[in-house]
């Protein structure tokens, strides 16, 4: 039985012969620029279109093994692709029918949907039924269908190899700098702007709520952080682009209009706030510094003074 699965192209390639890069790519983090390069340089070599596969949902998504969500959700992931010079991303559908084929079977599917030359692969890649199938049976299966595989040695830092589960933890624990360090750019949180209760602004301190069910927030509390308006890419792009000081508390406002679910609140305080808050549009944050962890006040005066200490020391970051 074929896996479902949809292709996007990119941009025109007249290449015949296709070069694949085959893993979830979540986060597009240093590590995985070190398969892309080299899988690039072959596919110009030898004159092949360079693809992307991935799989949608996430397997841990879909065996319910993510705690905190994820650094990229596939609509990033599919901006990522095209930014770092993909000709086209083949996206596979993990349902039952992927989660439960034998390695054997997926590597023939491989060959029948998208009849790659090259498959490269990260030296952790497993696939097929409960993992069973690795980088040794990859080589094995993908001989018969004359398919040649490469396999990449993953990138280590600090006596770490770089991996989405690192960075993940890193960033739920708050510790940016060694998690920007990792993903070779700093961890950006995209949001849509919506409408709250208006409790913030009435306080003199409005803020933007922003919320993404699908990507990872650090841990509950009050962080210093920047906001970026309509983010256009997540590379060299996003740095250029102008970022607004901001404190951002994550949580469920326990002092007043309690949320059961954690949400996040940023309040600008660089610059016109009221040009930034545009309800619906894009927002990107940017978290620098854990202040403080999230406290339940007993009064709005003793969360405004808060709030005053928080913007001071924000400024500083």
């Amino acid at each position: 039985m074929l896996f479902k699965m949809k292709f996007q192209e990119l941009r025109k390639s007249k290449a015949v012969e296709k070069t694949i890069v085959m893993g979830n790519f979540d986060g597009f983090h240093k590590g995985h620029m070190h398969l892309i390069s080299t899988a690039k340089s072959q596919a110009d070599k030898f004159g092949h279109s360079l693809n992307l596969v991935t799989f949608n949902p996430h397997p841990h998504q879909y065996f319910s093994r993510l705690d905190h969500g994820l650094l990229c959700t596939h609509e990033m992931k599919q901006n990522l692709a095209k930014e770092v010079g993909f000709d086209g991303i083949y996206v596979i559908e993990f349902d039952e029918t992927l989660a439960s084929m034998e390695p054997v079977e997926f590597v023939k599917n491989l060959k029948e949907a998208i009849q790659p030359s090259s498959i490269f692969v990260g030296n952790n890649f497993f696939y097929g039924k409960a993992r069973r199938g690795s980088t040794l049976t990859l080589r094995e299966d993908a001989a018969k269908y004359d398919m040649k595989v490469a396999v990449v040695d993953l990138e280590v830092s600090d006596h770490d190899s770089i991996s989405s589960s690192l960075i993940r933890g890193l960033l739920v624990k708050g510790e940016f700098d060694r998690a920007s360090k990792l993903l070779g750019r700093e961890f950006v949180y995209l949001a849509k702007c919506e409408k709250g209760k208006a409790i913030g602004r009435e306080m003199g301190f409005p803020t933007m709520n922003l919320q993404n069910d699908h990507q990872l927030m650090p841990e509950n509390g009050v962080y210093a952080g920047r906001v970026i308006l309509n983010p256009q890419g997540f590379f060299a792009d996003v740095i250029s682009q102008k970022k607004y000081k901001a404190v951002i508390n994550i949580g469920h406002r326990p002092s007043f209009n309690f949320s059961p679910k954690p949400i996040i609140e940023a309040h600008v305080f660089d610059g016109s706030f009221e040009s930034v808050q545009q309800y619906g549009q894009a927002i990107g944050v940017v978290f620098k510094k854990k202040i403080r962890e999230e406290i339940k006040f007993s009064s709005r005066e003793e969360l405004m003074a808060q709030i005053q200490i928080d913007i001071k020391e924000a400024s500083y970051v």
